[in-house]
This record gives structure tokens, C-alpha cells and sequence, in this order.
């Protein structure tokens, strides 16, 4: 049997990527959940967004893209979906900070969708708090406070 010293060194076949390098197409989804002033009056709202970005850890603008997503309100046969084009940097409290804008369309039971525009920053924290505010026909003031878990789907280059 021959000695380890005479063993060639085991080398790897392929060298792995690391996993620190969020560098690529990040697709995410999960839940969130909402207190929404409209229509007057504040209500309970619960969710879900979809959003995928392009992350760029070495640029300035480190992450660029789209979510999409749906709210119900409670208490009412309402609800709202929005698309909002995204963007975030890495903010001074050294944790990634965003806003986005976009476009919002209400659905009601017994009346016609309504359309709207909106704004929201938010912070990641692991979890995502957010703070949105906009317009909606027929509604008026949008204001809506609340927290999103954003979960990862899937990553590509």
C-alpha cells in the first residue's frame, strides 16, 4: 500500500462559485401584509409580490427591475394590483434601501377597475418594510405602510 505522502493532491474538477456573489437575475416572491389608507378610511390589507432584479453588486445602482403584485383588503370586496419599476442602492445605514414607481389598478366586486399611479421606498432587512403612497381614480389618496417577506425563487447569470 503506498504511503499518503506519494498520493498525487485531489484537485478539484470545477471551482465553485462563491456564494456571496448576488452578481445576476434574482427572482423573488412571497408575502405581505398592510395597513392602506384609501377611500378615507385605513384597512387591513394582505398580499403577495413577485419581483425580479438585476443585481450589480460593483455599480452604484445595485440592483434594477420590476415587481408585480395584488393586495385584498379586509373587510372589502376591494383589492389592488400594481407593476412598479424598482431600483436600490446601498444606503448610508449600510443595508440596501430602494424605491419604486408604478402603476396601480383597483378591483372592486361591482364596479369598474380603476387605474392609479404610486411610489414606495422600502428598506431590506431580511424582511422588506415598506412605505407607499400614490393616487387611485375615483379613490383618491393612496397610502399604504407594511412589510413584505421577500423569498428567493430562483438566480441565474
Amino acid at each position: 500500500m503506498p504511503s499518503a505522502a506519494a498520493q498525487p493532491p485531489v484537485t478539484p474538477k470545477e471551482s465553485l462559485e462563491s456564494s456571496a456573489d448576488l452578481d445576476g437575475f434574482i427572482a423573488a416572491a412571497g408575502p405581505l401584509g398592510s395597513a392602506v389608507y384609501l377611500d378615507g378610511e385605513w384597512a387591513g390589507a394582505f398580499g403577495a409580490e413577485v419581483t425580479v432584479v438585476r443585481v450589480n453588486e460593483g455599480s452604484r445602482l445595485q440592483a434594477v427591475g420590476a415587481s408585480l403584485g395584488g393586495t385584498r383588503f379586509a373587510g372589502r370586496d376591494a383589492g389592488l394590483l400594481w407593476l412598479d419599476l424598482t431600483a436600490a442602492t446601498h444606503g448610508p445605514l449600510g443595508v440596501p434601501v430602494g424605491a419604486a414607481v408604478g402603476a396601480n389598478l383597483r378591483l372592486d366586486e361591482l364596479a369598474r377597475p380603476r387605474p392609479g399611479v404610486q411610489g414606495t421606498i422600502w428598506l431590506f432587512l431580511g424582511v422588506v418594510p415598506f412605505v407607499r403612497a400614490g393616487w387611485v381614480d375615483g379613490s383618491g389618496t393612496l397610502v399604504e405602510a407594511g412589510l413584505k417577506i421577500a423569498l428567493p425563487v430562483i438566480r441565474w447569470k
